[in-house]
């Protein structure tokens, strides 16, 4: 294990190994989760056990993935991207298989799985649901509630603050960019 800076890996380790905290605060709460890097101001700041006591984790930025407990088999890149990942629930593999890059992206996701967001605040207020991907900045922005959406471009699936449709796939700038509800609808453009 490496920790480089305040109270890094400051949880009552046991086991963990193949681990590196760098930026106060990084994985502080660690205790048994493997093969971990965390890298920022309280980067993993929260995680435990990760998903059967391994992460198979990569949180890079400040507070990055900063509330995940016990997640695994995530990549969050980006200032708060990821930041409300709680728990994985039993069953259900949530707060795990995610891919999230960009500042701000898929910030509000707290139990949601196998999301990819790639773009700034892209997927950002997405809470629970899993298997979306979304790709440009804002892109899926609103989203609450839909699974199965893919959104490919700027503003693609921005939605308004009630969107949770299902199995939608925008392509292009702005795309379905005011969607509020609906399924299986296909936009190009």
């Amino acid at each position: 294990n490496i920790a480089i800076g305040y109270d890094d890996l400051g949880g009552a380790v046991n086991g963990a190994e193949k681990t590196i905290a760098i930026g106060n605060y990084a994985a502080d709460a660690v205790t048994t989760a493997d093969n971990l890097i965390a890298i920022g101001y309280n980067a993993a700041g929260a995680l435990t056990t990760g998903y059967n006591n391994t992460a198979n984790s990569v949180y890079i930025g400040n507070e990055a993935g900063a509330s995940v407990t016990n997640g695994g088999e995530n990549v969050v890149i980006g200032h708060q991207a990821g930041t409300n990942m709680s728990t994985y629930s039993s069953g259900v593999l949530r707060c795990s298989y995610n891919v999230l890059i960009g500042s701000g992206a898929g910030l509000s996701q707290t139990t949601g799985g196998r999301n990819t967001a790639i773009g700034n605040q892209a997927m950002y207020m997405e809470q629970a649901t899993g298997y979306n991907a979304y790709f440009g900045a804002y892109a899926g922005y609103y989203q609450r509630g839909g699974e199965k959406n893919t959104g490919i471009g700027t503003e693609s699936m921005f939605g308004t603050t009630t969107f949770a449709g299902s199995q939608n796939t925008a392509l292009g700038f702005q795309s379905l960019k005011v969607v509020t509800s609906g399924d299986d609808n296909i936009v190009l453009g």
